[in-house]
């Protein structure tokens, strides 16, 4: 190997993702859990007060969404960080350069997919956001 040094920093900057995606996905999925938990736990008092709560649907909706969300969001951060840690294994046995084009190649292809997991985890918990401010709008507004 001609650059041992630039695979060190290589696989530094891999055990590095996967730490600050640990610790990302944690912060995350406390913050969303506790903003929909809160929002949904004073808002159907209210409801329950009045006793006019309708399209119930509503707020399940919001909760399957953010559910389905968050499976999505544990789905995505089991991926980036099996596949660093794979790619971790691959520089470690890597033999010739030629090995390097391999890697990234499958690292371009494990963003995507992530990318792609990400996108729709967004929409799921942006969704459940919107369905769950119609839930207060029609029970609470109107």
């Amino acid at each position: 190997m001609e650059n041992p040094d630039f695979i060190s920093q290589y696989r530094d900057t891999l055990n590095e993702v996967i730490k600050e995606s640990e610790i990302f996905l944690e912060k995350w999925i406390i913050s969303i859990c506790s903003g929909v938990l809160a929002i949904s736990t004073a808002i159907i008092p209210f409801c329950v007060e009045k006793n006019e709560m309708s399209n119930e649907y509503l707020i399940i909706i919001s909760w399957l969404s953010i559910l389905i969300g968050l499976v999505v969001c544990l789905v995505s951060h089991h991926i980036t960080k099996y596949s660093a840690q794979n790619i971790v294994k691959h520089l470690d046995n890597m033999n010739n350069e030629g090995d390097i084009d391999c890697i990234n190649s499958k690292i371009i292809r494990r963003n995507k997919i992530i990318d792609s997991l990400n996108i729709f985890c967004i929409f799921l918990i942006v969704l459940s956001l919107v369905f769950l401010g119609t839930f207060v709008y029609i029970n609470l507004i109107i």
